[in-house]
């Protein structure tokens, strides 16, 4: 892994890669065909696609070839070009490893030679590089998987962790150059490709003290997309330096989206000392009566501390229109610099708290062009606890005071460990992967600043002077231009977000907050309000009550558009039917992988009447619906007859995986329905439709899975149908001759379903899915991604659960530019 950057203090070397072959019984890779190199060797391809079918082998003798095939052939099938495996090796005190540093030379050739080809012949080119990769990803997979009797897999972890990284450089370099740096998302599936695991490194950082969300985070694609490279250079940072408890994390499915140990007890919190304090300097805080009294003049509160010839620290508050210039502090709460009791910190960290104000845009030193210390505003001296009336005022004032800042200053607590006097992708990892980047007021308070910087040990930097113009980048493809990029992605949407329209705010906030959390859930509405409302009295209202549902009802009917794809998230919902907004998503944080809205997709209008949309659909009469028990909060999968087949066709439409998400309170059947809502139909809303005919097995075809919403229908006109939503359902189109029993399931939505069914059964669900995964590629149907859909269940482990009776009912084809509104 010697062509990926280490960091300029380093923490690790490289972790090295044995080279396996042995003079007596080893493989080196021959250069004529990537496909059946193992049958050139006397072993069978498919024995490679579980460790079982070589678990009586020499298990020696199988990772040498699996070494010689899935890294020097792989290398050389991509690159399209002999590989001599003696210029990847080197002999370090008379032992073989694998060497990469002339790796990129070899990457660099391979662009010159693509770069002047026809646009046909590089489109060719990259589809059977998407074919060998997904066929490498397949064989990587067996060859790492435990047998029973047998916990080690075939391969050294090192020489899995190479595999990786390679695969991934071959892959990040593949869309460089094909496809201009524009990385795939997994709704392209023609072009995504997921990446071989890299489980040993996952183990590595969880050793480093890295929270499971962090790790989640890197290897779902939260920088940019999804990559072993960015796992790997996270453990080149090495330990982190504050250390939490991350057990709930660990043992919970939303711990895998949301660190759970930067929520705050209030009752058990603690302040922090500066390293070197004994505890006993004292503590400093600021009148809560002057506060209030500069707020309700609509003036904002500044501080400065000032030390008197002794070194004792005192604060000296001021008031200011805003006209005076200030920096305004951006922390995490769980660091120690909040207090819930009063409006005062140590005096140690007021201390230095100045000195790093008065040193903001310079590394370490004060800027000499202050005659004076430089006020600031901070949350935990300046918004008063105790009075409630006055901490409202304070709050409905922090967009001004953020935004008319001359800077706003991070203080983070892993970042103050380190020097700011490193490499670029160094410092940016550092920021991007720290805990405020995970904190959903701290997003507000980024969108908000016109300047922003981030503390380290020795200075700070302003994370803008870390971009670069597009122009100035240089078109050949580099690892560290990668790990920068992408690094720098979770800034670059917030600086995007800054500058959009409010309806691009609408669609572009789901994927920007899908990493974030905070302690307190009614704080989620009213962030979310200051971030997409323009109405201050629908604020106002948000802030006049402590109630969650209350606050979620304002912003809602506040926000008045919504995208109309947020009806097709498997998300738990709020359920409330006065007003009529049961359809909204109960929360948009703990989400994993949510697909972006695009600029293209429709918003749809919101009133005290329900969400108004049109979009083809079907009604069905609610008795001709099974009546079987499938399991909680799920109802009985059908087949639908599809009327616009053609003539003498045997199509049917399957209806499965139908997820109440509506509330708490699920119905057993379909008919219950009725008693719930008085509704004799059912209407299900198609996200597209038809669905796209896609090709499978030579011979075979289907219909690519489409989304579909659940809606008990209580009235119908001609020109519109109303009804309370439900859920939502996968529908499938395909021929008889491969209807299969199998339901997709969005294992994507697992945090906010764990609401619904509990962290064991969708555990037990997830181990289905997993079950018949690897069948699932070799039947071609496998897109390499965890999209919505793309997993199968039901033909192990779980089939009880998900298979029923089918029933053949019939419908009536609803025409899109009928209205719907949802309630």
């Amino acid at each position: 892994m010697d062509h990926v950057p280490n960091t300029v203090r380093r923490a690790h070397n490289h972790i090295p890669v044995p080279y396996l072959f042995n003079e007596d019984w080893g493989y080196k890779y021959d250069n004529k065909g990537f496909f059946y190199f193992p049958e050139r060797q006397g072993w069978n391809s498919e024995d490679f696609l579980h460790s079982s079918s070589i678990q009586n082998k020499n298990k020696e003798k199988a990772a040498s070839l699996l070494q010689a095939w899935l890294y020097f052939g792989f290398m050389s099938a991509a690159l399209n070009r002999k590989v001599d495996t003696n210029n990847f090796v080197e002999e370090v005190e008379g032992q073989r490893f694998i060497n990469t540093k002339l790796l990129p030379k070899y990457v660099d050739d391979w662009h010159s030679e693509v770069a002047p080809l026809p646009e046909e012949e590089k489109e060719k080119r990259f589809q059977a590089l998407l074919s060998l990769c997904r066929e490498a990803d397949l064989y990587f997979r067996g060859a790492v998987e435990s047998t029973p009797g047998d916990p080690s897999p075939t391969l050294p972890e090192g020489v899995q962790i190479s595999l990786s990284i390679l695969h991934a450089t071959i892959v990040h370099a593949a869309t460089h150059i094909f496809r201009n740096n524009v990385d795939p998302s997994p709704s392209n599936v023609s072009d995504f490709i997921h990446g071989i695991p890299v489980e040993p490194v996952k183990t590595l950082l969880r050793k480093q003290h890295w929270c499971p969300s962090d790790i989640s985070l890197l290897e779902q694609g939260g920088l940019g997309s999804t990559s072993s490279l960015e796992l790997y250079y996270a453990y080149l940072l090495g330990d982190r330096k504050i250390i939490r408890d991350h057990t709930l994390c660990a043992s919970t499915f939303k711990g895998q989206f949301v660190c759970q140990a930067l929520n705050v007890n209030e009752e058990e919190y603690e302040q922090k000392h500066v390293d070197g304090c004994p505890g006993g300097c004292g503590f400093i805080s600021v009148d809560k009566d002057w506060l209030g009294a500069v707020y309700h003049a609509n003036l904002v509160p500044l501080v400065t501390v000032s030390l008197n010839d002794s070194g004792v620290p005192s604060l000296v508050t001021q008031k200011s229109d805003f006209t005076a210039g200030y920096v305004a502090i951006s922390h995490v709460y769980a660091d120690g610099l909040g207090n819930p009791h009063a409006c005062g910190l140590p005096a140690c960290q007021l201390k230095r708290l100045q000195s790093r104000v008065n040193c903001v845009g310079s590394r370490g030193t004060p800027d000499n062009s202050h005659s004076s210390n430089v006020p600031f505003w901070m949350d935990t001296l300046c918004i008063p606890v105790g009075s409630d009336s006055i901490r409202k005022a304070a709050i409905r004032k922090m967009a001004d005071i953020y935004s008319m800042a001359t800077a706003v200053l991070v203080l983070n607590g892993e970042l103050e460990y380190h020097s700011c006097d490193t490499s670029q992708e160094e410092v940016i990892m550092r920021i991007t992967s720290s805990a405020w980047f995970r904190r959903l007021w701290t997003l507000l308070e980024a969108v908000l600043a016109n300047k922003l910087y981030f503390q380290f040990d020795n200075g700070s930097v302003e994370i803008e002077s870390l971009t670069w113009p597009e122009e100035e980048e240089d078109s050949r493809f580099s690892i560290l231009k990668r790990l920068r990029s992408q690094a720098l992605k979770p800034y670059m949407r917030l600086r995007d977000f800054r500058e959009m329209s409010r309806e691009q705010r609408i669609r572009a906030i789901y994927p920007l907050i899908q990493w974030r959390a905070t302690t307190h859930d009614a704080d989620e509405p009213y962030c979310l309000a200051l971030l997409l409302l323009e109405d201050s009295n629908a604020m106002h209202r948000i802030t006049a009550t402590k109630d969650l549902h209350e606050r979620r009802v304002e912003f809602i009917l506040g926000q008045r558009l919504f995208p109309v794809k947020s009806l097709f998230f498997c998300e738990t919902r709020i359920g409330t039917r006065d007003p009529p907004i049961g359809w909204a998503l109960r929360s948009y944080l703990y989400r994993s992988e949510p697909e972006p809205v695009y600029d293209g997709d429709r918003l749809a209008l919101v009133d005290k009447e329900g969400l108004h949309i049109h979009l083809p659909g079907i009604s069905l009469p609610i008795m001709d619906l099974p009546t079987k028990f499938v399991g909680q909060h799920k109802l009985p999968s059908f087949t639908l007859k599809d009327e616009t087949a053609d003539e003498g066709g045997s199509t049917r439409v399957k209806i499965c995986s139908c997820f109440w998400l509506r509330d708490q309170n699920p119905p057993r059947v379909w008919t219950d329905l009725n008693s719930l809502f008085g509704a004799e139909k059912v209407g299900i809303l198609f996200e597209n439709w038809p669905p796209e005919y896609q090709e499978r097995l030579p011979g075979q075809g289907r219909f690519s899975p489409i989304r579909g919403a659940i809606v008990a229908i209580i009235e119908e006109t001609r020109e519109k149908i109303t009804g309370f939503y439900c859920g939502t359902t996968v529908i499938s189109r395909s021929s008889e001759r491969i209807q299969t029993q199998n339901e997709s399931i969005d294992f994507g939505a697992m945090p906010s379903l764990a609401e619904l069914l509990g962290d064991e059964l969708l555990k037990a669900l997830k181990r289905s899915a997993e079950d018949t995964q690897n069948w699932a590629m070799l039947a071609g149907s496998h897109s390499g991604n965890d999209e919505l859909l793309r997993q199968t269940a039901g033909t192990s482990g779980g089939a009880d659960f998900f298979q029923e009776n089918e029933k053949v009912v019939s419908g009536e084809y609803i025409e899109p530019t009928k209205e719907w509104c949802v309630k």
